[in-house]
């Protein structure tokens, strides 16, 4: 049942706005309940999609509002929340409803390549160096954040060259600028003595299949990728999205004509699959 089919009623409850402080911090409400012996509830796009807002903080009912949002199935769009009060069942008061432009659609698969390659609506290049990140698994999905906070651009949801391979390989955060080498780093990727290979080079290489089986990431100083040798394959984020392709057909170009290939433990295997 949507607000249309209830009018606002009753006095001493009034809400004006829903706001996320960060996936560290959850969700503010801006409210005042004359009378604090009511049961108050949080209305999400229906008045029977609600969750308990008495006795929760913003963390706390940080889960609950997303899963709610998440049952209205409506995301990136402007959606209307209101409240209503309760004593013994019954609905004391309920307020006017306001706006709330929710997140984009979260991710509901396992963080492996194929995964996230068939993920419906495709991920999206969100461009070089404002890629997207997903936050630890909540409700048994992750949603997409952008500095700690939720992203509502269906336009951005999804990564760019070097936030796949973090999701990927689970690595929250790398400092500034953000380069292949820290990415290396934060994975424990080792040097293999593939360092600064002209691009000529490396192709030839991927052409041959000459690169000893392992999973590897390829860097330069523009772009990153993530190399499976067992199967010759090339995968990254690039425009267009996601894309898979078979390493002796990659056309490499890069900053100096300059690329870095670096070892993978064989313990990220099953994101590779």
């Amino acid at each position: 049942m949507t607000l249309s089919s209830k009018s606002a009623t009753g006095t001493g409850l009034n809400f004006t706005a829903m706001k996320h402080l960060g996936m560290s911090r959850g969700f503010d409400l801006q409210y005042r309940l004359a009378d604090k012996s009511l049961q108050l509830f949080l209305c999400v796009g229906q008045e029977d999609n609600r969750i308990l807002v008495t006795g929760s903080t913003p963390f706390s009912r940080q889960a609950s509002v997303l899963n709610a949002i998440d049952q209205l199935g409506k995301w990136g769009q402007n959606i209307q929340l209101w409240m209503v009060s309760e004593k013994n069942g019954t609905i004391t008061a309920r307020t006017q409803p306001v706006n709330y432009r929710t997140y984009v659609k979260p991710y509901y698969g396992k963080l492996t390549i194929s995964q996230i390659a068939a993920d419906q609506p495709r991920m999206t290049y969100a461009g070089n160096g404002t890629g997207r990140l997903l936050s630890k698994p909540i409700n048994n999905r992750y949603y997409f954040i952008y500095g700690g906070k939720l992203e509502t651009d269906d336009y951005m949801r999804g990564f760019d060259c070097t936030s796949f391979p973090m999701v990927l390989l689970g690595i929250p955060k790398i400092e500034q600028p953000g380069y292949g080498k820290q990415l290396c780093e934060a994975a424990g990727a080792e040097q293999c003595d593939l360092e600064q290979l002209k691009s000529a080079d490396l192709g030839k290489r991927f052409r041959e299949n000459t690169i000893p089986q392992g999973l590897y990431i390829v860097f330069s100083a523009g772009h990153v990728m993530l190399y499976d040798a067992d199967k010759n394959m090339l995968y990254e984020f690039n425009y267009g999205g996601f894309k898979a392709t078979p390493a002796g057909q990659r056309q490499l170009r890069a900053p100096q004509d300059l690329w870095w290939v670096r070892k993978l433990k064989e313990a990220y295997r099953p994101s590779f699959a």
